[in-house]
């Protein structure tokens, strides 16, 4: 503690003894105007990342010593910063005078004062990086004993391209990782309150990893070498209040997956409907320890569709799908099933049996996975190392498995070819990973991978993708995908069944066969790496078959053909009846409304539900609902308001404030209310129970236009062409004091901004049409945008599986873009559009209007499937999952409904 308290006061001592010269003798700047703010907060931000930067990649620091000189040195930093601005703006001021001095006397005094605070500036470094070398030797001495109030253990982080030894630390407020290694490889931190989920894992067979998921979509992989060591970890971390801790995701004991599942009901779930397709797969493969972060136990799908040749494909015709009862080495019927046989080494349950098998190569391995993604990283570095083959061609591909035309390929599939189509997007290689070129006839001779081949039936990536999801969610898959999950997950995946369906691999692929004493064995880890590794399995029973739509309405006397059910594949000629009821919560326009389902125990029809309602005149309506259906198929609602705030709470929007459709947001508890719009330039955060005020925000320096919030972010824009993100606390409703970024790249009035944790992106939109992306956790700029029509910006969506839906005012026009921003459709409305809300499985999207149309479109085309004249302007809509829409109408009113298929379909 005193070596830092020398260091601080070293600090103090300089900028103490160098103020009045650097700043002149009782000037005092204030810093009022616009663009000396920016300056400052800029300045801010550089000099607070630098102080950080400079320390943590001198020594690895735990909590403690980090807090030892944060807290110490802070009391200092922001007077400093303060100074460092208002010198700064005074230099650039000087600067411009540079060409017109008017004294030459007092131009050699700033230019001296400048020379000043770079010699400061350097002393106060050099002595940062002298306590750093310092801290880093008693750092190094603290990690050999255990602390009273820490736990060390050795571990391997492990990534898809690396594995790095290094030291495990949990402290009570983070886990650490110190890396082993003398090269300058960095150090990692982690919060502890910002832990989601864990999962325990096996790597290489041995059951001793575990995968931390953090809120911020982000996971590690580390394996503890032993079962016994990873478990004393996992109970370390599990004896912390983790306040993210979300336990009714994966936390499963890991060595019981199967009781799990029955705990969780999924499957009870999946067969009801209530997931899709698509999701119970991926749990299934996050259960039996799938993972993206290890390439050798990457997540499975099947092949689906068995044409790829056709221009047209109709996904209600069974024959244009695989026979999901067969492994994919045995699609085409005419082929003979191979055998092989293998004489087992080692200690392992099987040691000096002759083991019969069909399969040299496991259906996924570290080859077939890395082939199919070459055209992203690390994947290409893979692929061009290990000069593995180049996935050119889907319907080849497919050519290639059913006529065996190359041995020993049976791969299935990875989830990207369900939801990513820029895996299908060619790519450049660089002059060092295409030093081997001409050993390789993948790329061409610009040192390109082309676009993969797709089938005749998808033009682009995008539209493959959707048609390969539709195929997924489809009828036919949905009642036979249970035969392909006994294959992979269940009773035939090993012993007599799996002899019965000529579904047994290599010897080594099986986790009771290798005897993990000798598994250092470099031979033997290769020859896995090649094979591949079964998942661990969850069914010792015929897999139960999803209930048929008929069977879910006989057995809930409910549940009409629903526009976005999971696993609907809706046709563009289809028409449909909206059934609604209205309800008048209000004489102003309803501009924003959030459902919020209760928990609880079991779930069933006919519990009530809560609405918030926000209206033009700033009044908060909370109501009561239930969502109920008749025999006749026709929707049922109970509807009561049960508060309704219509005090004024001493506020109203500008009046010249009409960007309703993005001023509103509400936490993920649906407890507080966040909105802006108002004269005093600042955004402001309600308890929705009682319309008390919790916090008034004022950062920006002009009105404040539209808000978004995911999780706990806030993104907020202004016409001061600024964008501010702020980091929201779920427990008390209010922002942290300092912004966690400020963009300033906007020239004109931002109208409109989007925010993803989950893609880890910012969207800001312009009056000049100006539509930029820039990172959430990074703050670093992505890109910038100018839409052609370059007309306002008024809103901006993004979809769960990543799509941007953007609309610009005057021209009304829809464009579609990739999170990466490619420009994939454009459409044109025939009305201003106050309100678009899309649905949980971004198929379609709902649009309300000036008109009072409420037109619905497929979402990856913008196509109209419909169109429906509520009579009324519509200012906002919210999609329920359980099939209903809610709408605002610019009348006060609320109309509830559903879409109910005509019978003439």
């Amino acid at each position: 503690m005193e070596m830092q308290q020398q260091a601080i006061e070293f600090i103090s001592s300089k900028i103490e003894n160098k103020k009045e010269d650097l700043i002149g003798k009782g000037k005092e700047t204030i810093l009022k105007t616009e663009s000396k703010q920016r300056k400052y907060l800029v300045y801010l931000q550089k000099f607070s990342k630098m102080i950080e930067n400079s320390i943590s990649q001198k020594y690895p620091w735990s909590s403690n010593s980090r807090t030892i000189l944060d807290t110490e040195f802070q009391k200092e930093q922001q007077n400093y910063d303060l100074k460092l601005a208002e010198i700064e703006d005074e230099r650039r001021r000087q600067k411009k005078l540079k060409f017109y001095p008017r004294n030459k006397e007092k131009q050699e005094s700033q230019n001296e004062k400048r020379k000043n605070l770079i010699q400061l500036n350097q002393q106060i470094k050099a002595k940062i990086n002298e306590i750093a070398d310092q801290l880093s030797q008693i750092q190094n001495e603290k990690l050999k004993i255990k602390q009273n109030n820490s736990f060390t253990a050795e571990c391997e982080m492990i990534s898809k391209t690396k594995i790095t030894k290094g030291i495990f630390e949990i402290t009570n407020n983070s886990i650490n990782f110190f890396n082993l290694k003398k090269d300058k490889e960095k150090n990692y931190l982690w919060e502890i309150e910002m832990i989601n989920t864990i999962h325990k894992r096996r790597y290489n067979f041995k059951h001793s990893g575990l995968e931390i998921f953090f809120e911020n979509r982000k996971c590690i992989l580390f394996s503890f070498g032993t079962m016994e060591k990873r478990n004393e970890v996992y109970e370390k971390i599990q004896n912390h209040k983790l306040t993210n801790f979300d336990l009714s995701k994966f936390n499963y004991s890991g060595n019981e997956p199967k009781k799990w599942i029955e705990k969780a009901q999924i499957t009870k779930k999946w067969q009801e409907r209530k997931i899709a397709n698509f999701e119970y797969i991926m749990y299934l493969n996050t259960i039996s320890g799938r993972t993206y972060q290890d390439i050798l136990q990457y997540p499975i799908f099947p092949w689906i569709i068995s044409d790829y040749e056709s221009h047209q494909i109709d996904l209600q015709n069974p024959k244009i799908f695989r026979d999901l009862s067969k492994p994919i080495a045995l699609v085409n019927n005419k082929m003979r099933i191979p055998h092989a046989k293998y004489h087992l080494k080692g200690k392992g349950k099987g040691k000096g049996k002759e083991m019969q098998f069909n399969y040299q190569t496991l259906y996924s391995n570290p080859e077939i996975v890395s082939s199919y993604l070459i055209r992203l990283e690390p994947f290409t570095s893979i692929c061009l190392q290990e000069k593995y083959p180049i996935f050119k061609s889907i319907p080849e591909t497919w050519k290639m498995i059913k006529e065996k035309t190359v041995r020993n390929f049976n791969g299935e599939l990875i989830p990207e070819f369900f939801h990513l189509p820029d895996f299908l997007k060619h790519t450049r290689i660089s002059e060092n990973e295409n030093e081997n070129e001409n050993e390789n006839e993948n790329e061409n001779e610009n040192g390109n991978i082309t676009n993969v081949e797709l089938p005749k039936w998808a033009k682009t990536p995008e539209e493959f993708i959707q048609i390969h999801k539709d195929a997924l969610e489809s009828e036919y898959v949905s009642q036979h995908i249970n035969e392909w999950i006994d294959l992979i997950f269940g009773y035939k995946q090993k012993g007599k069944e799996a002899k019965k369906s000529n579904n047994l691999f290599h010897p080594i692929s099986y986790e009771e066969n290798i005897d993990l004493s000798n598994f250092e064995n470099e031979e033997i880890k290769n020859e896995i790496q090649r094979k591949g590794q079964i998942p661990i399995q969850l069914f010792t029973k015929k897999h139960p078959k999803r209930l048929t739509k008929e069977e879910i309405h006989k057995q809930y006397s409910s549940s009409p053909f629903k526009l976005f059910e999971w696993g609907n594949i809706l046709r563009s000629n289809y028409s449909f009846d909206f059934q609604r009821k209205i309800f008048e919560i209000s004489s102003s326009p309803i501009i924003f409304i959030k459902y919020t389902e209760m928990i609880r125990n079991i779930s069933h029809e006919g519990n009530e539900d809560q609405i918030t309602t926000l209206d033009k005149n700033g009044v908060i309506g909370n109501h009561k609902i239930s969502l109920l259906y008749s025999k006749s198929k026709k929707p049922y609602f109970n509807f009561q308001s049960e508060k309704k705030i219509e005090e004024k709470i001493g506020f109203s929007f500008s009046q010249d404030f009409h960007n309703f459709q993005s001023c509103s947001a509400m936490d993920q508890n649906s407890k507080y209310l966040i909105y802006c719009g108002f004269y005093d330039n600042t955004f402001k955060i309600i308890d929705s129970e009682n319309s008390k005020i919790v916090q008034q925000i004022s950062k920006h320096i002009d009105i404040v236009n539209c808000l978004q919030m995911d999780w706990k972010y806030i993104v907020t824009g202004s016409t001061d062409k600024t964008v501010i993100v702020w980091e929201f606390d779920l427990k008390t409703g209010k922002v942290k004091k300092n912004p966690k970024h400020i963009f300033f790249e906007h020239e004109k009035e931002v109208k409109s901004v989007a925010i993803s944790a989950e893609y880890d992106i910012v969207l800001s939109g312009s009056i000049n049409g100006k539509l930029i992306f820039h990172s959430l956790n990074k703050g670093r700029l992505i890109q910038s945008i100018i839409l052609s029509d370059k007309q306002p910006i008024s809103i901006i969506k993004i979809s769960k599986e990543g799509n941007i839906i953007t609309f610009s005012e005057n021209s009304n026009k829809l464009r579609l873009f990739s999170i990466n921003g490619y420009l994939l459709k454009e459409a044109k409305s025939s009305q201003h559009i106050n309100s678009i809300s899309i649905t949980q499985n971004s198929n379609f999207i709902f649009l309300g209007g000036e008109k009072g149309i409420l037109e619905i479109r497929k979402l990856f085309d913008l196509k109209t499937i419909q169109k429906v004249d509520l009579k009324e302007k519509i200012y906002s809509i919210s999609i329920i999952e359980k099939g209903f829409l809610i709408i605002g109408l610019g009348n006060g009113e609320l109309s509830i409904g559903n879409f109910i298929e005509n019978d003439e379909n």
